[in-house]
């Protein structure tokens, strides 16, 4: 899914500023699939909210290549981390994730 400019000057703002946005994205996007939630860290708070923080953005090398040639989901991951902000998952009755990006102010 490739997200509008627009919504990622939003989560820019977040980064910035600090604050909440939330966004609903498919689970191809975290990737999770069914393995993954039925993960004993996982599955007790697949609907009420999980993190899974990327190991990679602390690797300069990593971070780079995944902001000038992934997606832009991939690309608001990195940002938000990098920035010390987080992003918490919940799985929605409809099959798609609610991502909750936020970083204090």
């Amino acid at each position: 899914m490739k997200y509008a400019d627009e919504e990622l000057e939003v989560v820019r703002g977040v980064i910035e500023h600090g604050g909440i946005y939330t966004i609903e994205i498919d689970a191809s996007e975290i990737p999770m699939t069914e393995v993954e939630e039925a993960w004993d860290d996982i599955a007790p708070v697949l609907t009420s909210g999980f993190e899974i923080p990327p190991s990679t953005v602390q690797d300069p090398v990593a971070a780079n290549e995944i902001l000038t040639k992934v997606d832009t989901w991939g690309q608001i991951v990195v940002l938000v981390y990098r920035s010390g902000g987080r992003i918490i998952y919940r799985k929605l009755p409809s099959g798609l994730y609610e991502a909750s990006v936020s970083r204090e102010e």
